[in-house]
């Protein structure tokens, strides 16, 4: 094992004249934008095609204020226990639920990104309240110890982050000034979840479809 996992290489799916080199092949999705880390194999002469969405592992982060908890004229939803509704008294979005679990059918690992304070263990003991797993939890404190006070507001990239769901639109002009993919989504949008989920789909499709592209050139 160790020999295989030695030969690691970068490639993003929107550079495909970077050169492909034998014996490697896509295991998991990493990085700003769908990009796909490819390893070797001594047992192949080929690049496997065999690369289905089933094999993409995203890792999708969500904005908490004005994207997962709102205003009170925004419809909200209660799954959490009767006995932990004391410690855990935001209400949270109508459609929150469904919408990660339907993510953990994809195999999608969910984080938190959030400009607020909110502590990595509330965070996750709240979630796991309703039977969702939180694999990381980016507040300001260590967004600001890892991307510091003068770069952008958010940059999931340096956590590993695929795609970034949040409510402001200045969050996704940073997005396209420094190249991560961020979804939108009004507080007002009752579609919203739909929405995150055809992006998620797109993303994960088009990283499937690239090790075929590469094949063709």
């Amino acid at each position: 094992m160790a020999a295989r996992t030695r030969f690691i290489m970068f490639i993003r799916y929107d550079q495909p004249d970077l050169l492909l080199p034998r014996y490697y092949y896509p295991v998991r999705v990493r990085g700003s934008y769908p990009s796909l880390l490819w390893k070797r194999d001594n047992d192949s002469d080929r690049v496997k095609a065999n690369f289905s969405r089933t094999s993409v592992r995203m890792r999708i982060s969500f904005d908490i204020d004005d994207t997962l908890v709102c205003l009170p004229t925004v419809p909200t939803e209660q799954y959490i226990p009767w006995w932990r509704r004391w410690r855990y008294t935001e209400p949270l979005r109508r459609g929150t639920k469904a919408l990660m679990e339907a993510l953990v059918q994809r195999r999608c690992r969910i984080w938190i990104y959030t400009t607020s304070y909110r502590s990595p263990r509330y965070l996750k003991g709240w979630f796991r309240s309703f039977g969702i797993a939180i694999e990381g939890v980016v507040n300001q404190a260590w967004h600001e110890q890892r991307v510091g006070t003068r770069g952008p507001s958010k940059y999931p990239p340096a956590f590993g982050i695929d795609l970034h769901v949040d409510d402001s639109a200045g969050v996704a002009m940073e997005g396209e000034d420094h190249q991560f993919a961020v979804v939108v989504v009004s507080p007002e949008d009752p579609g919203w979840a739909a929405r995150v989920l055809a992006a998620v789909d797109a993303c994960m499709d088009l990283s499937a479809a690239a090790p075929l592209a590469a094949r063709r050139r």
